[in-house]
């Protein structure tokens, strides 16, 4: 339920959730999409220069890595103790 007026964190973000078939399941919050992820229970589909590419959570992580570093502003970033990673690609 949102509140109005309410912050919205990057973790509040809405997620598809697909099947191994790409088929649409189910929506969830960016934090429930980054525990699977974290969990290798799925992965991060992102489209990049036209086509569309998967990420498991080591590839992301590098990819979130080059994305701080140079494209900063262009995403949402979700803090760990030990990770910085994008949250816009876990939603986006």
């Amino acid at each position: 339920m949102e509140v109005p007026g309410a912050v919205c964190s990057a973790l509040d973000s809405k997620v598809l959730v697909l099947n191994r078939v790409y088929a649409a399941i189910r929506v969830v919050d960016a934090r429930r999409a980054f525990t699977l992820l974290v969990k290798q229970a799925a992965e991060v589909i992102a489209l990049e220069d036209g086509q569309y590419v998967n990420y498991d959570f080591e590839s992301w992580s590098e990819v979130a890595t080059f994305q701080q570093e140079y494209e900063a502003e262009h995403h949402d970033w979700v803090h760990t103790a030990r990770l910085v990673g994008g949250a816009s690609a876990l939603a986006g």
